[in-house]
């Protein structure tokens, strides 16, 4: 299993931990399966994915032609969203590319980012500890999004100095 898929089940895990009904598909499975994504504070879209010299991995290719449809349009207006790229910084060129745009184009369509979008650089090895910054960052979010307040302590110290 890849670190994307393993950060994907861990994020299901955590939505269902905190009493969220919680599904997890592959990128063309929302294109071909047709799932309706929700809107408004109705749910959450949470896209965790790896990026190969900038192109979508394979479950993931009919997904990057449907963000240019009308449909897609459609589809994501008013969807709250957060995303989550896998990648590796010695391809620079491309380093983030599919995961950007995915990001990039949830939002031009209309979309609700709940957290800016987090990388993951594989080659550092701090991939681990980002996904976790950008994984309590969403869940702060998500309990500010619902009312929850949130100490000012907590909130500081998300991203602390190493």
């Amino acid at each position: 299993m890849g670190s994307a898929e393993d950060f994907a089940d861990r994020t299901l895990t955590t939505g269902k931990g905190f009493g969220m009904v919680a599904e997890k598909h592959s990128l063309d499975k929302l294109v071909t399966a047709k799932v309706m994504l929700p809107k408004g504070e109705d749910g959450l879209v949470i896209v965790v994915t790896s990026v190969y010299n900038g192109q979508p991995p394979d479950n993931a290719r009919r997904f990057a032609a449907w963000l240019d449809t009308p449909d897609a349009a459609a589809a994501v207006e008013s969807v709250r969203f957060a995303v989550f790229g896998c990648g590796n910084k010695q391809w620079a060129a491309t380093y983030m590319q599919f995961p950007r745009t995915v990001s990039e184009t949830l939002e031009s369509l209309g979309g609700l980012p709940m957290v800016p979008m987090g990388e993951g650089d594989m080659d550092s090895g701090e991939a681990e500890l980002s996904f976790t910054r950008w994984q309590v960052s969403l869940v702060v979010a998500l309990l500010q999004a619902h009312g929850a307040r949130i100490p000012d302590g907590i909130k500081e110290t998300l991203y602390p100095k190493l």
